[in-house]
């Protein structure tokens, strides 16, 4: 099935990757558009998106959040990928982009607490839809999906934590750039 199944994260990439069937955007010459674009730009369309609420377990937060909400990315260095690349009209493209940008999240410990808690940073890989003008210019930018990187630890203690009932529970205590569990070894018997 590798080639042939095309995974979608949300209704707006599904939409993309069909308009990139009819009109689609060479590879080569997605290298020339993407050579142009102004990334300040496009991070500024990015951070546009203020108060993005994320799953708690999604960006691999400790336990016992109950909200979390990013506040801005930061992506300066980070490589954009563009995939299903489209033309739209004569003077628009269109893809869908993934990069990873380190994140500054606000986490709440109950669903309506008036405020933050704690403020983290942690890298996240962010993924979406983005519309550009022929001249590099980012005209839109939307935000489908947000996640810890697959390489974070945090991430699949969460997964386990959240699967066996203990994502509720505050078992860090206070906030630091990430949460780890030490588990202590055997000694060793001679």
């Amino acid at each position: 099935m590798q080639g042939r199944v095309k995974y979608a994260t949300s209704l707006r990439s599904l939409e993309q990757h069909i308009a990139a069937l009819p009109g689609p955007i060479a590879p080569d010459y997605l290298t020339e558009l993407t050579f142009l674009l102004d990334f300040d730009a496009l991070q500024e369309l990015l951070n546009d998106q203020t108060s993005i609420v994320v799953a708690p377990k999604d960006a691999a937060l400790a336990p016992g959040t109950a909200r979390a909400v990013i506040n801005n990315f930061i992506t300066s260095g980070s490589k954009w990928t563009f995939s299903d690349a489209a033309g739209r009209g004569e003077d628009r493209w269109t893809a869908n982009y993934v990069v990873d940008a380190e994140a500054e999240i606000f986490t709440f410990p109950e669903a309506h607490y008036p405020q933050p808690r704690h403020l983290w940073r942690r890298n996240l890989r962010v993924s979406g839809t983005a519309a550009f003008n022929k001249q590099g210019q980012p005209e839109e930018v939307q935000i489908s999906r947000t996640e810890a990187l697959p390489d974070d630890p945090n991430r699949g203690l969460c997964a386990v934590l959240s699967a066996t009932g203990f994502g509720q529970l505050d078992l860090v205590g206070s906030a630091t750039s990430g949460f780890s569990f030490t588990v202590p070894r055997k000694p060793s018997r001679p």
